[in-house]
């Protein structure tokens, strides 16, 4: 495919299989070790040699963000990268649209009604071009083999002759011989293969077992004197045991179930969890007849496409060696070759890719320094400028000893996919893995005592969440929030969508043309009457689409401008945290939750809730603060409803609905907590010094003020009424005439 692995791998599977072979080995603590650490456990056992544990080691690849134009500085060579981008963009697009296609004539005419009762013959089987990844690629370019006399797989076949009109309306615009040679568009092809491939498996596998279980938990038909926690608990759980409160239908069904993703193990003594059945890891026929149940059962009311669809739209086109030597003698001069060859000719230590296209590390980082000159003769008015229009160049920063692999690119933005070597990175597995003695720890350990926290340090802890990506509470009295809110503010995301509304706004072409596809049935459906249909409708428009969706740079360089601006509003939200650290050189104590929290919610917009720590990393990295900076998971579970003082379990005290004192204590004992305060002060209060304590005391003491003031204006109303009713009582009394009663009060 796009990337081989070099002569001598060994994957993880087969380095375990090795070493579970070996006297004395626990196979336990093999599964638990990194893949760099079999190696070194494998290379020590005497299972490999030296040319297999450097082959074997996990590649370290980093990625550099930058712009195209401000590193490719040839115009011969933009314009040849700016006609492959949309060459490429155009037949990944139109090669979703045939996977479809193929893949929904694959469909029987009824699909079983329950896949789980079903015999295996009547289920529906897999298309066969999506298990074998050589097959699947015929699809984005089926005229590479056609034009050269050769057959490509028949169901991808039968379905491009079928709509051969539509396939050949979808090339408009576009002549990929005048861009590559045959040859040259190989392993692009096998790049458009394994990322869709990828989007399959993540449509029909990444969320199955959530899947099953909503659907188990809310959707499936039960019968009345059926508890459904314990339906769930016997067809998902790893043990099981008979209920009464199961009916015995509903307990026959679940049985089949279990039998149907292999949860029953031939050993009495393990068990499987939902987790680890084959059946919904791998790609087979029961995980596609599962998918596509679900897909009917569980949410009938709501469109998809059978396999992944790509609109029309630029893509991130693939670059490696080999492309880049066939893209360049179609698309550059001779005299623009040999220039680009002179400049980097001396640039020892750099790769092919990196020569052919002018971006090795000394020439990428010379034109950084151009750059930044440039910048510093225009604005002199102040460093705040400069570094404000800096930062707006993207130009990146080519790291020491990267090697350049893979150039990713959509005409504006670039992807520098840069690998660096594994000099010696030895691990440090627990030294009891095999017992012959294979890893001596006291040779490569590579860890290090932990070293004594200043009592100066501040410490700070990290409530992480999804409305607020964190909240901080630290030693120093101060809380710090990042919502999400303030990051789809730093994105610009309703100009973003203004600007869209606008473009579709008036009756304009494309509005028309969109319009005209959604009522042609889309392809959100397994219909191939529909399919077809909207395909003839795009084949009509598919200039009017060319020419807002794929020809403009606009919303490319949009995408590229929000990917670093969210990019910056992480950085500086987790800067503020270690800042003491940078400024001051004061230790930091980081205590983050362990918790973990969805992207996004129904009808919410996602948020990167795991890229706080990728953010945080790179911030300690940059600034050199890694000795400064510790950091720890906290458990969070019991934490919302035990106090986080003492432990004692809480509950809400009635009156004003805002406070919480301990379950068995009626009286303020210092304990009590507002819960308008954010719950990072409560579930990490053991991190906050004596001074935050004083705060929190002050503030409740305020709020007890409030409510002993409350008290007394309820005792002086109580002391009111009875006063008036006093009065009343006497002047009835002095109607009546009874001068012997007495009227004192």
């Amino acid at each position: 495919m796009g990337r081989r692995n070099p002569e001598g791998f060994a994957n993880k599977d087969d380095l375990l299989t090795r070493l579970g072979q070996q006297p004395g080995a626990d196979p336990k603590t093999l599964k638990k070790l990194t893949k760099d650490e079999l190696v070194w456990t494998a290379f020590d056992a005497g299972v490999i040699d030296a040319a297999t544990r450097d082959a074997s080691f996990t590649r370290r690849m980093s990625t550099i963000p930058c712009y195209l134009w401000t590193h490719v500085e040839e115009p011969e060579l933009r314009e040849a990268i700016e006609r492959y981008a949309v060459c490429y963009s155009q037949l990944y697009c139109r090669g979703t649209y045939l996977a479809n296609l193929v893949a929904i004539a694959a469909l029987p005419d009824k699909l079983p009604a329950d896949v789980i009762a079903a015999e295996p013959a009547a289920l529906a089987p897999i298309p066969s071009f999506l298990l074998n990844e050589n097959l699947v690629k015929h699809c984005f370019l089926p005229e590479r083999w056609l034009d050269d006399g050769k057959s490509i797989e028949p169901a991808v076949m039968a379905a491009y002759a079928a709509n051969r009109d539509v396939m050949d309306a979808l090339r408009a615009g576009i002549d990929y011989k005048a861009v590559m040679d045959n040859r040259g568009w190989d392993n692009s092809i096998n790049h458009m293969d394994t990322m869709f491939l990828g989007n399959v498996k993540v449509q029909v596998l990444t969320h199955l077992p959530k899947r099953l279980r909503r659907y188990l938990e809310h959707k499936h038909p039960l019968h009345a004197q059926t508890d459904r926690h314990q339906f769930v608990r016997v067809a998902l759980g790893p043990l099981w045991t008979p209920s009464s409160q199961l009916h015995q239908d509903d307990l026959d069904w679940a049985l089949r179930l279990r039998s149907f993703l292999g949860l029953e193990s031939a050993d009495p003594t393990t068990w499987l969890r939902l987790h680890e059945s084959s059946t919904l890891s791998d790609l087979g026929q029961k995980a596609w007849n599962l998918h596509l149940w679900l897909q009917g059962r569980a949410t009938p009311e709501r469109g998809f496409s059978l396999l992944p669809v790509s609109t029309l739209s630029r893509k991130y086109a693939y670059i490696d060696a080999r492309v880049a030597e066939y893209l360049l003698k179609k698309g550059v001069s001779k005299e623009t070759r040999q220039r680009l060859e002179a400049t980097t000719r001396s640039h020892e230590g750099s790769s092919e890719l990196a020569r052919l296209l002018g971006l090795t590390r000394k020439a990428f980082n010379k034109r950084r320094c151009k750059l930044r000159a440039r910048l510093r003769r225009k604005y002199t008015c102040g460093t705040k400028v400069l570094h404000k229009k800096w930062r707006k160049v993207g130009a990146g920063c080519f790291p020491q000893h990267g090697v350049l692999k893979v150039v990713e690119t959509d005409g504006v933005g670039m992807r520098l996919k840069v690998e660096f070597p594994n000099n010696e990175r030895r691990c440090a597995p627990p030294p009891t893995v095999v017992a012959s003695g294979a890893c001596h720890h006291h040779h490569h350990s590579s860890t290090t005592e932990r070293t004594e926290v200043p009592p100066e340090s501040l410490e700070v802890g990290l409530d992480l969440g999804r409305v607020r990506m964190f909240a901080a509470a630290t030693s120093d009295n101060t809380l710090h929030f990042m919502t999400r809110k303030a990051y789809l503010y730093a994105q610009r995301d309703k100009r973003a969508k203004k600007w869209e509304a606008e473009r579709m706004a008036g009756g304009t072409p494309w509005g028309a043309a969109l319009a005209a596809m959604a009522e042609a049935g889309g392809f959100k459906n397994r219909d191939i009457g529909k399919w077809q249909a909207t395909l003839g409708v795009v084949a009509q428009h598919v200039e009017t689409l060319r020419a807002e969706q794929l020809l403009p740079k606009d919303r490319a360089l949009a995408r590229m401008r929000r990917f670093r601006w969210k990019k910056a509003f992480l950085e500086r939200g987790v800067k503020q945290l270690v800042e003491p650290a940078i400024k001051e050189k004061r230790h930091v104590v980081l205590g983050m939750g362990d918790a973990k929290f969805a992207s996004g919610g129904k009808g919410e917009i996602s948020v990167p809730t795991e890229g706080l720590h990728a953010a945080l990393r790179k911030v300690v990295r940059m600034h050199g603060i890694k000795e400064l900076v510790e950091q720890h998971a906290i458990d969070e579970y019991n934490t919302t409803k035990c106090c986080w003082r003492c432990g004692e379990d809480l509950r809400v005290q009635q009156r004003l609905q805002v406070m919480e004192v301990h379950k068995n204590d009626e009286a303020d004992n210092g304990c009590t907590l507002d819960k308008k305060l954010d719950d990072s002060l409560r579930d990490y209060g053991a991190m906050i010094d004596r001074k935050l304590d004083d705060f929190r005391r002050d503030y409740h003491a305020e709020v007890a003020e409030v409510v002993k003031m409350l008290d007394d204006l309820l005792s002086s109303l109580s002391s009111l009424s009875s006063r008036i009713d006093a009065l009343e009582r006497r002047r009835l009394m002095s109607s009546l005439g009874s001068p012997d009663q007495d009227h004192e009060i």
